[in-house]
């Protein structure tokens, strides 16, 4: 879709200040940097770039290590890249922070699932 490639570049720029800045800022400010890296990360991912998108939401992660979204977020990368231990333990982390998701629930199963089916 091309209205993702339109916004990249300048969403880009804008998280590179935000991010430049974050040193100076408090934890409360954190969770917004790490939402901003997530939303990059969805960005990424729906314009097929799963390593960058990947490389987002493990940013996200390091802000904000209770962000249950950015953990299902890398699942689901992972997950479509075939990458299933990393997919599976991500999942896991997402159900635990957020046990009463539905959508995170359905996603450990089907990890769990493809986990066990031959190659």
């Amino acid at each position: 879709n091309n209205s993702y490639k339109k916004c990249k570049c300048p969403f880009f720029d804008s998280l590179y200040y935000v991010t430049f800045a974050s040193n100076c800022l408090n934890a409360n400010r954190k969770a917004s940097i790490a939402s901003c890296y997530n939303e990059r990360g969805l960005i990424n991912y729906k314009n097929i770039d799963f390593l960058e998108a990947i490389n987002d939401y493990t940013k996200a992660i390091e802000y904000e290590t209770t962000m249950a979204v950015a953990y299902y977020n890398r699942a689901v990368v992972n997950y479509r890249m075939g990458c299933f231990g990393h997919a599976f333990s991500d999942m896991q982390t997402a159900v635990n922070l957020d046990p009463n998701n539905a959508e995170f629930q359905i996603g450990f199963q089907e990890t769990r699932k493809a986990m066990k089916e031959p190659n």
